[in-house]
């Protein structure tokens, strides 16, 4: 079989592996990365009768000319199975894969992929609560096991039923698990955020930043997960710490001052009030401790990217400034956008942002006020 590229009537055949063991209802097509109408994955899964099989995935790209779209093979691999997923983009398709070592990953963007780990199960018999906790599949970063390998007592043998961010795993000894790959974002600043980014980053610095926010997200307590102030604070850190600028541990706030003097009062009433309160507050004060964490992946991003990042955001700050019920989100914009300037030393950008949002609860460090060089110049 081959391919047609850009040119008529040019094609290349490719060649897979054990092809004479690949029977025809063991071969499986499906669509991924389907960002538009003109541009979409088409992946190819043949299911060999060894141990692995392969995927081939084909970049397809319409064009306003004969012969109106042009197919490039974007990669391919050996895995045991493959199945399409709705899991780190909204309405965006990525590709669930066990590896041969009977890993999952998550294939996302450009073709990267992202370790993904099932949750453990007991061994006591208790299978509804192992049920319920297979209910949300988890980036497995333990402390004992940071790159998300799985565990090893169950094998997984192959990928089914995939229906959104939804899938069923099949086990070794055939019991199957129904479990949720859904590691989307619920911010949508932080979300428009991304889109803007994987516009003008390169695929390797975008795909750094994607996987480590995914990461960091996923640490969070189920309360905090879709929160947006929660999201876009790991954001805005992550920015600043993969360029490799010093990232600025937030001051406790005055609540947190009041509540740890009640908690030492000697009424015992107004420690118990401190003590619900407290309770009351716990995600937001756990959400401000995420923000002096360390890296999971331990990848930066080379500091040349920063004028990137600057104008994307700035560009989703001004798109805020259209609506009058995004003010909330505007401050929060520029803020970054103050801070990372001031990292670079655009002293202008920081001049604009801080004159136009007189709000900003404070300048950031380093801000000195005056002009500066173009971000062209």
């Amino acid at each position: 079989m081959g391919v047609e590229t850009a040119k008529v009537g040019l094609r290349h055949p490719i060649h897979a592996d054990n092809c004479s063991e690949v029977e025809v209802n063991s071969i499986n097509v499906f669509l991924s990365d389907d960002l538009s109408p003109s541009s979409v994955h088409i992946n190819l899964f043949l299911d060999s009768l060894s141990d692995s099989g392969m995927l081939y995935s084909f970049h397809v790209q319409a064009q306003k000319s004969r012969p109106y779209f042009s197919v490039t093979e974007a990669y391919n691999r050996h895995c045991i199975s493959a199945i399409p997923i709705i899991a780190t983009r909204h309405n965006v398709l990525d590709t669930l894969v066990l590896n041969s070592d009977k890993s999952l990953g998550i294939i996302t963007s450009f073709g990267r992929s992202i370790p993904v780990g099932t949750p453990k199960q007991p061994n006591d018999g208790r299978d509804e609560v192992a049920r319920k906790l297979a209910s949300s599949l988890s980036m497995a970063f333990d402390d004992n096991n940071p790159m998300g390998e799985r565990h090893p007592e169950r094998k997984i043998m192959h990928l089914l039923d995939p229906v959104g961010p939804r899938c069923t795993i099949v086990f070794e000894d055939g019991e199957r698990l129904r479990l949720s790959a859904d590691f989307r974002l619920g911010s949508r600043i932080t979300r428009q955020c991304l889109d803007a980014l994987s516009c003008v980053l390169p695929a390797e610095a975008f795909f750094v930043l994607k996987r480590e926010l995914l990461a960091q997200v996923n640490t969070l307590s189920a309360v905090q997960q879709g929160d947006d102030a929660t999201e876009f604070g790991i954001f805005a850190r992550l920015v600043v710490q993969l360029l490799g600028f010093p990232v600025v541990t937030p001051k406790a706030s005055p609540l947190e001052a009041v509540l740890g003097r009640a908690e030492t009062d000697n009424d015992p009433i107004t420690r118990r009030l401190a003590a619900r309160l407290r309770l009351r507050h716990a995600p937001r004060r756990n959400a401000e401790s995420t923000m002096s964490s360390k890296l999971i992946f331990e990848q930066k991003l080379d500091p040349s990217t920063a004028p990137l990042i600057l104008f994307s955001v700035h560009l989703v700050t001004q798109d805020c400034r259209l609506s009058s019920t995004r003010q909330r989100d505007l401050l929060r914009l520029a803020t970054v956008l103050s801070e990372l300037a001031g990292k670079i030393r655009r002293v202008d950008w920081q001049d604009f942002w801080i004159r136009l949002v007189p709000n900003l609860l404070s300048p950031p460090p380093g801000y000195h006020g005056g002009g500066g060089r173009d971000l062209y110049s």
